[in-house]
């Protein structure tokens, strides 16, 4: 068993999937998630300029397809919820997450780091969590579909 156990973490190793704390443990990274960019690519993204959506919805209880923070079926985002972010957030983010594959939270934000791809979880009720990130000024209007890659 030790044997399979070395096996598994020295290809692991080699793959470049696992990170190692200064005890030689494991460092797991949670599954979905690619790693946290934290440097904004755009050179106009600089900190402190940036305006992006802000606000969050819940339809636990309801859809709402015309509520003016979700931007979807042909509806734009109403610009009364863009916000200037604050000094350190550098990127817009939107997140969605679907139970069984209805739309049950929308939110849209400032954040200064930024997670993204979606995120499968759940065990017998399949819940879904995606976000994607952008860093130009109100580009977080888009609703996150299936193709929400990088």
């Amino acid at each position: 068993m030790f044997v399979i156990a070395l096996a598994f973490i020295i290809i692991a190793t080699s793959s470049g999937q696992f990170q190692f704390d200064r005890f030689g443990n494991p460092i797991f990274r949670p599954f979905g998630f690619d790693e946290p960019a934290t440097e904004a690519p755009d050179p106009a993204a600089t900190v402190g300029n940036l305006s992006c959506f802000s606000c969050s919805l819940d339809f636990k209880t309801g859809y709402d397809s015309l509520h003016p923070c979700l931007g979807r079926h042909g509806e734009a985002v109403h610009p009364d919820y863009l916000v200037n972010c604050g000094v350190r957030d550098i990127f817009c983010k939107v997140e969605r997450t679907e139970i069984n594959g209805v739309l049950t939270t929308l939110a849209r934000s400032c954040i200064d780091t930024c997670y993204f791809g979606c995120r499968p979880r759940g065990l017998g009720i399949y819940v879904e969590v995606c976000a994607k990130c952008c860093n130009t000024d109100a580009c977080n209007d888009f609703y996150p579909g299936i193709d929400i890659g990088g």
